[in-house]
């Protein structure tokens, strides 16, 4: 595939809020190509070489952390709901003076709703639930955390109406709203490289439609259905891709043994070339949002790798020679391009 063709390509389904995949991963982008039956879909390396160049989704990339997270089991779609509040109040006056988005999920169809807040008090909140109900399906269970948006006279009222069970996770518990905190940072994600593509903070125009992109994408726990297909005829195989279809214990080992065996083979890989171009990882600081830029605008070059008890390390200086002090491992470095 030609780069035009392939740029082309590309951004009409990253820039397309019109379908899945749009300002999302180079995987999402892949799956959402495939499922659309287009005959010449570049694969998911010629995808994230391709996104190296793209500010708007690099800025933005999450910087890897490993968290296990308890695995939520239920039975069919629109049984249980996941809901949390999503904190906007820094660009309110950009958008009618929204504060909070509500982001509800369901967690077999991962079918996603979002209403924008101007305040969490409890009737407010309790009425974008009615919205919710009253457009779609009708839940067993919510589960929500413990604040007071969520706990409170007006919510209990609606979750009665619809004869709804409310399930308040505890602080202490370590699914506490896993789903809907997960889906929240996809989304603020989504959101600011919109914001980095349009250099805007507005969203309230576009926002059902990256809630629409959202429900077509390919998600890989529905084994690349999108929410939006899940329908009677294939929830049952769904259920057991999620819940049954796991490796037998021994094909597990077997395969790690043999990841092993190559890892041993090939020694030590270095990820990046010398003169390689990188951006840096931000350093967390208090308070520190996940949506926010999450690596340097100001792009580097790497001069320099080498081992420190068998860990790779590299070293890094701006375009006037100037190195930056520390030793920097991988995952606090991304690779761009610029330009071609």
């Amino acid at each position: 595939m030609e780069n035009d063709d392939l740029d082309e390509k590309l951004r009409n389904v990253y820039y397309n809020t019109a379908n899945g995949g749009a300002y999302l991963s180079a995987e999402k982008i892949y799956q959402t190509l495939k499922t659309s039956r287009d005959g010449n879909v570049p694969s998911v390396y010629k995808i994230r070489k391709w996104m190296e160049k793209i500010d708007d989704y690099n800025l933005q990339k999450p910087v890897k952390r490993r968290i296990k997270r308890v695995k939520i089991i239920v039975s069919e779609p629109y049984e249980q709901y996941d809901a949390d509040l999503m904190d906007v109040s820094n660009i309110q006056k950009y958008n009618n003076k929204t504060r909070f988005l509500l982001v509800v999920i369901d967690i077999f169809t991962r079918f996603l709703w979002i209403y924008p807040l101007k305040n969490k008090f409890g009737k407010t909140v309790a009425d974008a639930f009615e919205k919710i109900f009253k457009h779609g399906k009708i839940p067993l269970k919510v589960s929500t955390d413990a604040g007071t948006e969520f706990k409170n006279k007006d919510l209990k009222r609606v979750f009665k109406k619809y004869d709804i069970y409310h399930h308040v996770y505890l602080n202490s518990d370590s699914s506490k709203a896993s789903i809907a905190e997960r889906v929240n940072l996809t989304f603020r994600r989504m959101m600011f490289r919109y914001f980095t593509k349009h250099r805007t903070y507005s969203y309230l125009n576009v926002l059902q439609n990256l809630v629409a992109s959202y429900n077509a994408t390919p998600h890989r726990s529905l084994n690349n259905t999108a929410p939006k297909d899940v329908n009677e005829k294939n929830k049952y195989d769904l259920w057991a891709y999620m819940y049954i279809k796991t490796p037998p214990k021994e094909k597990r080992i077997r395969e790690k043994k043999e990841t092993l065996k190559v890892q041993r083979k090939r020694g030590k890989q270095f990820h990046f070339k010398i003169n390689d171009m990188v951006r840096l990882s931000h350093l967390k600081k208090p308070f520190q949002r996940a949506y926010q830029q999450q690596w340097t605008s100001e792009i580097f070059k790497i001069y320099r790798r080498f081992l420190i008890h068998g860990k790779i390390f590299y070293k890094v200086q701006d375009f006037l020679d100037k190195e930056v002090v520390g030793n920097f491992n991988y995952t606090e470095l991304q690779r761009v391009k610029k330009g071609g």
